[in-house]
């Protein structure tokens, strides 16, 4: 017959179409041999085979329309980890059925929250999930400087890469949807290493220009930088944070390394910003206190662009910050992020040399 039968273990559906599901804390495997990968917004990212190869990749953007790359697949579990079928005309979040399509719930909002009751977690898919059609669920068991940074200082998406989603033109917003969620991945408790950046060949006779890296302990990385907004004039300007995020070695190695490739950033404005270094960067070890001290500090700068000023409130400023929160020593020069990078390097490199250089009336640094 055309009937078909699913078992349920709370609101989960645990079988279906003759197969059944393994569920932990999300689902894990399927009886059909394939295993569940999830990002840190809950959706499915990826089918893996027992032997653990990749057979499937998804790829969405903000409101839930997926996409794939690998082997087709009839999985039914894609966006936030949850049932679809188009013959319900969507996702099946429980009480509503959910439509990526337009962004919408098919029915209203059966407790009424709220001045629209048929949009999707208020418009703003980077800091709400609902999973049960009833009531937006967010970052409430993130770290506070995680939240953050993905929602601003005060945690109501009405800030941070919440709002530089909101500002941003199309083309940007599946980027900082990723970022967004490498940032929730990010493990901010066993950070080890700090990183100062270099940009000292941005323009002839250029003052240069610095940023920060810290690392973790599995390779993960966060990358922390600050500009101006738009073309600079006279001082003050508007300040403008940026922020990018890392999940493996190979995403950042060739970036701060040897091959100089350039890395995008998110502002807080909503820009997608490129910045290159043209120097190896300077790697310090630092214990996990002090990365999660700077962790903090990062999270704290970039819902707070203030105003740039170039001699007071510049790039070097605030990586002589970060990195004196670190523990560790930089040799801030007022007037050149390049001078400051360069005594810095030759301080941990070449300590007599540098106490040489520091010791001259004229000296080079």
């Amino acid at each position: 017959n055309n009937n078909n039968y699913y078992a349920w273990q709370g609101d989960n559906i645990i079988y279906e179409f003759g197969t059944y599901y393994t569920r932990g804390l999300g689902l894990i495997k399927a009886s059909t041999g394939l295993y569940y990968l999830q990002n840190g917004h809950g959706d499915i990212s990826a089918l893996a085979k027992e032997n653990g190869t990749i057979s499937t990749r998804y790829m969405y953007d903000a409101f839930g329309n997926s996409s794939y790359t690998g082997e087709y697949s009839d999985n039914l579990f894609k966006y936030c980890g949850e049932y679809e079928d188009s013959s319900l005309g969507g996702i099946y979040l429980r009480a509503r059925i959910y439509n990526p399509g337009t962004g919408r719930f098919t029915t209203e909002d059966p407790v009424r929250d709220g001045m629209n009751w048929y949009v999707y977690c208020d418009n703003n898919p980077i800091k709400f999930v609902d999973p049960t059609g009833k009531s937006k669920k967010g970052d409430e068991k993130l770290s506070k400087s995680k939240q953050k940074i993905l929602n601003g200082s005060d945690l109501d998406g009405k800030g941070g890469l919440s709002k530089a989603w909101t500002l941003a033109k199309n083309i940007y917003k599946n980027f900082i949807e990723n970022v967004a969620d490498a940032i929730r991945k990010f493990d901010s408790t066993h950070i080890n290493r700090i990183a100062i950046l270099n940009q000292g060949d941005v323009a002839p006779l250029s003052a240069g220009h610095t940023a920060v890296m810290i690392i973790n302990e599995s390779g993960q990385a966060i990358s922390f930088s600050y500009s101006h907004a738009g073309s600079k004039g006279l001082d003050p300007v508007p300040g403008q944070t940026r922020i990018s995020a890392y999940m493996n070695e190979n995403e950042w190695k060739n970036i701060i390394y040897h091959d100089h490739l350039a890395t995008n950033y998110v502002a807080n404005d909503g820009n997608v910003e490129l910045e290159y270094y043209t120097q190896d960067a300077l790697c310090l070890t630092i214990d996990n206190k002090q990365g999660r001290d700077v962790f903090d500090l990062i999270a704290d700068m970039y819902i707070n662009p203030g105003m740039y000023e170039g001699l007071s409130n510049n790039c070097d400023t605030h990586t002589a910050e970060l990195v004196r929160k670190a523990g560790k020593f930089y040799d801030y020069h007022r007037f050149s992020p390049n001078e400051s990078f360069n005594s810095t390097s030759l301080y941990y490199k070449n300590h007599k040399l540098w106490l040489l250089n520091k010791s001259m009336p004229n000296n080079i640094y």
